[in-house]
């Protein structure tokens, strides 16, 4: 089986990860890696966090996420009935521990793929430099998923930075 790969426009644009065939990975095509998978500073946590939060904000726009949920449905194929205000009120909760409406703007153009730490940095901080604007925009989310790991006691305490 031939894969097409990703065209030189889209590798310039995001990164991606090859096909594999091993003993843990059977990845048939190239995978495109989201906006937190890209940032390398990330502790597990966060990454907890990010699922966290990816689960609650798909869930609020009305999409079945009970893969992984807590609350087991006694019979099968039976809908949550009240599971998308269930996500918008966890997410809302989530929106108000984050504090910060740039920050939060920051952790959704994440989870939208919408904009990379370099291009926050770049349009809302007005830096010129891709390095510092890369910092910027990693710092913005990365302390939004702090307060979340906070919010949601993945971590007991703050940590330094």
């Amino acid at each position: 089986m031939e894969t097409i790969a990703p065209t030189k426009e889209q590798m310039r644009k995001a990164e991606y990860e090859p096909p594999a065939f091993d003993q843990k990975h059977v990845r048939r095509a190239f995978r495109k890696l989201n906006g937190f998978e890209r940032i390398k500073t990330l502790e597990p946590e966060h990454r907890q966090a990010v699922m966290k939060l990816e689960k609650h904000y798909y869930g609020a726009q009305g999409i079945d996420v009970r893969v992984d949920d807590d609350i087991q449905v006694d019979r099968d194929d039976v809908p949550d009935e009240f599971a998308q205000h269930r996500h918008a009120g966890l997410l809302e909760m989530a929106k108000k521990a984050v504090g910060s409406p740039r920050t939060w703007k920051a952790l959704v153009c994440q989870i939208e793929s919408t904009l990379t730490p370099t291009d926050i940095g770049q349009q809302w901080a007005n830096i010129k430099g891709r390095q510092q604007a890369k910092g910027y925009g990693e710092g913005l989310i990365i302390g939004g998923l702090d307060a979340l790991c906070m919010h949601w006691g993945l971590v007991s305490q703050p940590p330094n930075r």
